[in-house]
């Protein structure tokens, strides 16, 4: 491809959503079906909202995996191969599936939820403002919405990398990040214990570089992910 297209992403987009329509039907009806069985049964929409919350934080890992789906499958990653798209407009489609459509998927869910399990909750007093809350203090929060990329982003990655035992590379990949956060954490403490620095200073400043690297994490992810598509081979 000689340029990028935002029209070729519409097309593949409109391509990739029509292929696995039933696979993404299938999704989001178990995480509505889920969460509003368990409301029923306990009579509460509290138990909607609590599961809705785990789906919402896992929702970025959901979508990563369909995204990449076609192009690890036997039967289709030739023919995903062959589609007519730059690695560009194709990481563009993925970052907005993981980015954009799955947080709002996953953010809606829990309002029809609560919808549906309303009527058999016995305590459905002032249910508009339980949703009004829910919005506010966790689904429009924006290191709610970081953590969701951040698992999205390095799900993307992994399923771009790793040709075959994807779920070996995600045991790997978590033990090498507690490993990797443990050594960074234990070094910025020696670092700020033979500092000059007040205690109050030092709080400052790891939360400073605790937000940055916490907000640079999705990006760097991403990044990497745009490496290993365009890096990519044929055989997976």
């Amino acid at each position: 491809m000689k340029s990028y297209s935002l029209g070729r992403v519409a097309q593949y987009a409109r391509y990739h959503y029509v292929s696995n329509m039933k696979h993404y039907f299938s999704m989001v009806s178990a995480m509505l079906l889920v969460p509003v069985v368990f409301g029923i049964l306990s009579r509460d929409v509290e138990i909607v909202t609590g599961i809705c919350a785990a789906l919402y934080l896992f929702s970025g890992f959901i979508s990563s995996v369909r995204t990449t789906y076609a192009m690890r499958d036997r039967g289709t990653k030739i023919l995903e191969c062959v589609v007519p798209i730059s690695n560009e407009e194709r990481m563009t489609f993925m970052f907005l599936n993981i980015a954009v459509v799955a947080p709002i998927v996953a953010t809606l869910v829990p309002i029809v939820g609560t919808l549906i399990v309303a009527p058999f909750d016995h305590h459905s007093v002032g249910l508009v403002a339980k949703m009004v809350d829910m919005l506010k203090e966790f689904y429009l929060q924006w290191p709610i919405y970081v953590v969701v990329q951040i698992i999205g982003s390095a799900s993307l990655l992994l399923n771009l990398v790793a040709r075959r035992n994807l779920i070996i590379a995600y045991i790997g990949a978590f033990l090498g990040t507690v490993t990797a956060l443990t050594l960074i954490g234990r070094a910025g403490i020696e670092i700020l214990i033979n500092s000059d620095m007040t205690q109050i200073e030092m709080l400052e400043l790891n939360e400073e570089l605790s937000t940055a690297i916490f907000i640079a994490l999705p990006i760097l992810f991403y990044l990497c992910c745009y490496w290993a598509l365009r890096r990519r081979q044929m055989k997976w």
